[in-house]
This record gives structure tokens, C-alpha cells and sequence, in this order.
């Protein structure tokens, strides 16, 4: 599940939606509350897809990290792409990552050197992140099939 954080908005315009069994979610106000932006307003969306995170030679640990907790939390797989040139430092990350035994099996993919037509096989309920050059950015915002299906976050820290 995927929580969405709305900043400004009416609350009571989002659907009713059931959270997972055993879940707490706080709800907005209601209808009866004052008609006014309602900061820190949330709504649980369903999500089926795998995050991917490519991220660049300079944040080999703290980079995955950053992106796999949110991913993780929300209950999406992730699949981390680290720079071929430090990939050695993450892959010994998610090597004690996986060791621990703390991780759900398949929630953490590590995939080291060419990625292949990785990105040609999301869809809408994938999402793509990315930390690295203004030149591979461009290249992502460019993909044609991340394009056509909507794939979500494609972001950038360059």
C-alpha cells in the first residue's frame, strides 16, 4: 500500500477507501469540517508494481537506502541498479541486508552492469527513480515506454 500525502485540497472530496487488516490510518475531517486546505491529508492507494532505483557511482549505500525505505514501507519490491563503478560497495550492502534475514524474500533485487530492457517491461504501477547525470535523466525522461505507460517518479538529483 502506498500512502499519498495531500498538502492542499478538500479531504472529504478523496474516496472512502478500507486500509489493509490491522492497519491504522488516520482519517482527515470529515464533510462537516470547515471547507479549507487541510495540510497532511492522506489517502491508501493499492500499488502492484516494482520501484527501481538507479542511482549514481557517488551514493552507493546511503542512495539505496534513501530509496529502498519508502519503497519497502509502502510494500513494493524494489530492484537497485547502482553505478557499475561502485556496485561492489552496494552489493556487499544488500549482501548483509539479505543475511540479516529480516527482509521478505524478493523485496530487495540487486542487478549489477547493463539492465537490459528492464525499463521497456514497466508499466503504470511501476515507478523508476534515479540519482546521476543530466544525460542519463534526459535519456529516462525519453524512454518511449516509460512514456506510453505512464510510469510514475521519474526523478532526478544531479
Amino acid at each position: 500500500w502506498l500512502v499519498q500525502f495531500y498538502g492542499v485540497g478538500w479531504c472529504g472530496s478523496l474516496p472512502s477507501i478500507s486500509p489493509p487488516t490491522g492497519s491504522t490510518v488516520t482519517a482527515c475531517p470529515g464533510p462537516t469540517a470547515p471547507r479549507r486546505a487541510k495540510p497532511g491529508c492522506s489517502r491508501i492507494v493499492a500499488r502492484k508494481g516494482v520501484a527501481v532505483h538507479i542511482n549514481a557511482f557517488n551514493f552507493p549505500v546511503w542512495g539505496l537506502l534513501e530509496k529502498f525505505a519508502p519503497s519497502f514501507l509502502a510494500g513494493m519490491p524494489c530492484v537497485a541498479k547502482p553505478a557499475t563503478s561502485t556496485a561492489y560497495l552496494t552489493e556487499a550492502l544488500v549482501r548483509l541486508m539479505v543475511q540479516w534475514g529480516g527482509l521478505p524474500e524478493g523485496s530487495l533485487q540487486l542487478i549489477v552492469g547493463p539492465t537490459g530492457d528492464l525499463l521497456d517491461r514497466l508499466d503504470g504501477q511501476d515507478a523508476v527513480t534515479f540519482t546521476g547525470s543530466a544525460a542519463t535523466a534526459a535519456a529516462l525522461r525519453a524512454n518511449p515506454n516509460l512514456i506510453a505507460h505512464s510510469v510514475s517518479s521519474v526523478t532526478t538529483k544531479t
